[in-house]
């Protein structure tokens, strides 16, 4: 008597994100072993992320190495974008704004950081080597040497590192001063010689030639101050709650083995402060009785895969994101083209972030501000949105952890796959089984019959039909295939609409016992 067809089920599938980290076979089916140009979404599924489209219409290259946007005095958005020679203000029409300097700008890897001070909302960029600039929009803009401006003192250090915390301007990354940190007098960020402006040398608690600082921040009411394989956190009388009082300065702790590789891959997500080291992506996590720092591996699905990206990458380079509107983080690798995105709703039970991976990105720089993301790119600052890349089709792709279903003794012979996709108009999607961790089998192909899904202002009502909800998808084919470890990789080529993936059903025979 022929045995009858087992089903089996993934809801949701590769939800909890990537995880190379484990052995694949006994990990969660909900793990998977390669999401690109995935996300999370707010359903908890695997979908396709958004493209990026060009907001620059001029068609020009550029070349743009990063850019910031903020808010300036009049509560108007401003965006600045840089590159290896010039400044530029805008986005749809970029212009050329030229500071007011005696250096030769030849590279664009500058540090930024806004502050609201006691003269208006400054924009301070510093570069290692270079005289530091400050630009300000208040009816007419100013953009020049920090040192030139009306209310200015003092001679302000050749940083590469600038962050804004506790009402002052801190710079490191000074030549020939790797452990010297400098602050600016409290809400005065052009003076570095008058009222409580002053110097911190880290060779004071961290011995010579124990490293540079890569990063400052303010989390928890302490200032940390990042090196190459140590933290150091401070704090003063009332942890900085009225100010930061130079005079009750202490040293609360020294975190050894664990750095921060680059200033540009903090970010202060909620509650939290993210950051890359050498050994993954770090959190402190804050307690709500004591004021201790538990480090906490985000990265820990993917740790050994990060750090040989890492490996490979130019770390002045690397950049960083977060956006509250999309609850993620972004990481992004320039040299090798790769953006890694944890999702930050929620940790996994192992203290992680569920990771996805975006390849293919030829983006240098990125930022986030309000419920935007920006790209800054060879022809100007694109933006996050939409389902095409500059109006190019990109490919989602889905692969399962090497499956057993429980026996991997036992003969699985594949008979048919039933796939519940959210989204989806019309395109192929290809579905390859592999056995015995062989090499995929020719791809099945499933094509989605799915409707397209317009919104208010972008189909016109005598054009495309108005609809307020994604489509379901169920399809179905036979397939074939007989092994004792089975994996499914799906491809399905993103054409300018959503695609999430809600179920699928594999309906196989057992076999004998090998």
């Amino acid at each position: 008597m022929s045995k009858p067809l087992q089903a089996i089920s993934l809801n949701a599938p590769g939800f909890l994100g990537l995880n190379t980290q484990q052995d694949s076979v006994n990990q969660d089916l909900n793990f998977c072993l390669a999401a690109d140009n995935a996300i999370i979404d707010k359903a908890g599924r695997l979908a396709a992320r958004k493209g990026w489209e060009y907001i620059t219409t001029d068609d020009v290259v550029v070349n743009l190495k990063n850019g910031i946007s903020y808010l300036d005095e009049s509560n108007t958005v401003r965006n600045i974008s840089w590159s290896d020679t010039t400044f530029y203000s805008g986005c749809e029409t970029l212009t050329t704004i030229t500071p007011t300097t005696t250096d030769t700008i030849t590279s664009g890897n500058w540090s930024s950081a806004v502050m609201n001070d006691t003269n208006g909302i400054h924009v301070y960029f510093y570069q290692k080597g270079y005289h530091p600039l400050a630009l300000n929009y208040n009816g007419t803009l100013t953009f020049q040497k920090v040192e030139s401006y009306q209310h200015s003192s003092g001679t302000p250090p050749k940083g590469g590192i600038v962050t804004t915390a506790f009402g002052r301007t801190f710079v490191a990354d000074v030549p020939n001063e790797p452990l010297v940190l400098y602050f600016s007098d409290v809400l005065e960020g052009t003076k570095w010689n008058t009222g409580t402006a002053g110097v911190l040398n880290l060779a004071a608690v961290i011995p010579e030639g124990a490293g540079a600082i890569t990063g400052i921040a303010e989390h928890n009411g302490l200032l940390i101050v990042f090196l190459e394989d140590q933290i150091v956190l401070y704090g003063d009388a009332d942890n900085f709650q009225t100010n930061f009082d130079v005079t009750s300065l202490t040293l609360v702790d020294v975190i050894q083995g664990v750095g921060c590789v680059n200033h540009n891959t903090i970010q202060n997500v909620g509650d939290d402060l993210i950051f890359l080291s050498r050994t993954g992506l770090r959190s402190f996590g804050r307690t709500v009785q004591e004021k201790s720092l538990p480090l906490r591996d985000l990265s820990v699905n993917i740790r050994d895969e990060l750090i040989d990206d890492l490996d490979q990458q130019t770390e002045s380079k690397i950049r960083s994101a977060y956006s509250a509107e999309f609850a993620f983080y972004l990481l992004l690798f320039p040299d090798s083209k790769t953006i890694y995105c944890f999702d930050t709703r929620q940790y996994l039970q192992n203290g992680g972030f569920r990771v996805t991976r975006w390849i293919q990105q030829t983006h240098q720089g990125i930022c986030a501000h309000n419920k935007n993301v920006f790209f800054f790119q060879e022809k100007g600052v694109a933006q996050y949105r939409g389902y095409k890349d500059n109006n190019a089709n990109y490919n989602l792709r889905y692969r399962t952890n090497y499956l057993d279903f429980g026996d991997a003794s036992r003969l699985k012979l594949l008979k048919k796959l039933n796939i519940t996709t959210i989204g989806g108009v019309g395109q192929e999607v290809y579905v390859s089984p592999a056995f015995d961790y062989q090499e995929a089998l020719d791809p099945f192909i499933f094509t989605l019959s799915g409707s397209p899904v317009f919104e208010f202002n972008v189909g016109e009502y005598t054009v495309a039909t108005y609809s307020t909800g994604l489509s379901t998808n169920n399809t179905k084919a036979s397939v074939g295939g007989t092994g004792n470890i089975l994996q499914l990789q799906f491809i399905a080529e993103i054409t300018g609409f959503p695609l999430a993936i809600q179920k699928v059903d594999l309906f196989m025979k057992q076999g004998r016992v090998i």
